[in-house]
């Protein structure tokens, strides 16, 4: 006998009393986790006529039947897996970044009983996005006033705009990981053909310097101050090359001698500032990792290959980072008899190892299969 999602007798009385016994505090966001018809949505409607409400559904929602009146939904959005729009991108047009607080899952436990499985990967991916929401906005919390300050400055260092077109040989982005190391040969070989496009991460520049390769394009997204020790590697070596950048990153004074590539993040006041001063750029969404915005970046203006190495996502023994690193002078400048260097390294690494969010390691990992329409390759051993 199939399990009904709601009474057969009372089914708005039924959600009447389940909402009751819930004793909601206010929120600005519902989020309801397979509500089957809906019969909850007008009482909270109701009672909560501030908070927005999002029904996220299992399967698409039919008819009543048996000829019963459904309940007026309006003005609640849904979502199901026929919707033609992938689950995290919805929710993020339907919420944005918001702090955890405001934001509550209502289950209606009865759809866990009808389907299982499905209905806890639905519950389990919006907590994961709550988490993600959460922290964005907690980081633009924090750093907003000071991605503010970058923008205007980094405005002043606009005066070379580089031109490309799309770019069909194979592109390779360079990450800081330990295991850029292993592909560095293959990498000098397809350069030294021509047949490469080296897309660097700030933090993979000096690595790659120190092995002759120059790279085609190296990116900064990076708001912190300490950002700027990887750019200095750059302009030390003297290379001549062009930058990437976010418009709210932390750029050093010498950025505005070379070619820059702008890039926004999309709001409507970077937009608007930008179109009325006629400054190109390339409107790219926020991550949370610089070499997530590469592969944004890669895809805009490539349409061959893209190739991913340094991005390890581990620890391996106690080396976190591909060697050398920009910021490995802090800890030699701090070694002594009693503090060494690989007593720091040992402290540094467990700390990475084990202050890593796995919700967000299962979004870098998803996320060519999600995003990318083209195939995404690791080089080297992962």
């Amino acid at each position: 006998m199939k399990q009904a999602l709601h009474s057969r007798y009372n089914p708005h009385r039924e959600a009447e009393k389940y909402i009751n016994t819930l004793n909601l505090p206010g929120a600005e966001y519902f989020i309801l986790i397979e509500p089957g018809l809906g019969y909850m949505i007008p009482l909270l409607r109701e009672k909560y006529p501030q908070t927005r409400i999002i029904a996220l559904h299992v399967e698409d929602q039919g008819g009543g039947g048996n000829g019963e009146t459904l309940p007026d939904t309006g003005g609640a959005a849904s979502w199901s897996p026929e919707s033609g729009i992938d689950l995290e991108e919805f929710l993020a047009q339907a919420i944005g970044d918001q702090s955890a607080s405001v934001i509550r899952i209502i289950e209606w436990r009865p759809s866990l009983v009808c389907y299982g499985e499905p209905y806890l990967k639905l519950l389990s991916a919006a907590a994961d996005f709550i988490k993600r929401s959460d922290a964005n906005f907690r980081t633009v919390k924090g750093f907003g006033r000071r991605w503010f300050r970058n923008f205007l400055k980094n405005l002043r260092l606009l005066h070379r705009f580089p031109v490309y077109e799309k770019l069909k040989i194979p592109m390779v982005i360079t990450g800081s990981g330990p295991g850029l190391e292993e592909s560095i040969p293959l990498i000098t070989e397809m350069k030294q053909r021509g047949d490469l496009f080296v897309l660097a991460a700030s933090s993979s520049v000096k690595a790659l310097l120190c092995r002759g390769i120059i790279p085609d394009l190296v990116l900064s997204t990076d708001g912190g101050p300490w950002a700027l020790l990887h750019l200095y590697e750059c302009f030390r070596g003297g290379i001549n090359t062009t930058f990437a950048a976010a418009l709210s990153a932390a750029l050093p004074s010498q950025c505005a001698d070379v070619p820059l590539l702008a890039i926004s993040d999309g709001s409507f006041w970077q937009s608007l500032i930008l179109q009325r001063l006629n400054i190109p750029h390339i409107p790219l969404p926020q991550r949370g990792t610089v070499t997530a915005s590469a592969i944004d970046l890669a895809l805009h203006l490539g349409s061959g290959k893209v190739f991913i190495s340094g991005m390890d996502l581990a620890v391996r023994d106690i080396r976190t980072h591909v060697r050398p690193y920009s910021f490995d002078r802090l800890l030699t400048e701090g070694a002594s008899r009693l503090n060494p260097l690989y007593s720091q390294s040992f402290v540094r690494s467990a700390g990475i190892a084990g202050g890593g969010e796995p919700s967000n390691i299962r979004l870098l990992v998803q996320f060519p299969a999600q995003g990318l329409s083209r195939q995404a390759l690791y080089l080297g051993q992962q």
